[in-house]
């Protein structure tokens, strides 16, 4: 199945992490299999979110959705996040 592998920068994890769990619904509805954030171990500002997605098109749909700008806002997100979109071979 292919993933989703981003690395953000926030500005508070329990708060991201908050933002992100309460989205669960919205990304399986979308194609999402299953989801997690992590905080790095030597950063508690960085965050990496991994998520299975059921194809790469869904995966990319959701992350180009204009619904997902005001969540990532409000999860204290900060700069761009930098995603991978990795298949399974």
């Amino acid at each position: 199945m292919p993933l989703e592998i981003t690395h953000v920068e926030v500005t508070d994890f329990a708060e991201a992490k908050r933002v992100f769990d309460s989205r669960a619904d919205i990304r399986t509805a979308q194609g999402a299999l299953s989801s997690k954030i992590y905080q790095s171990d030597d950063n508690p500002k960085a965050a990496t979110i991994v998520i299975e997605w059921d194809s790469l098109d869904s995966a990319r749909k959701y992350t180009d959705s204009a619904e997902l700008k005001p969540a990532i806002k409000k999860a204290g997100i900060v700069g761009t996040p930098i995603s991978y979109y990795l298949n399974e071979t």
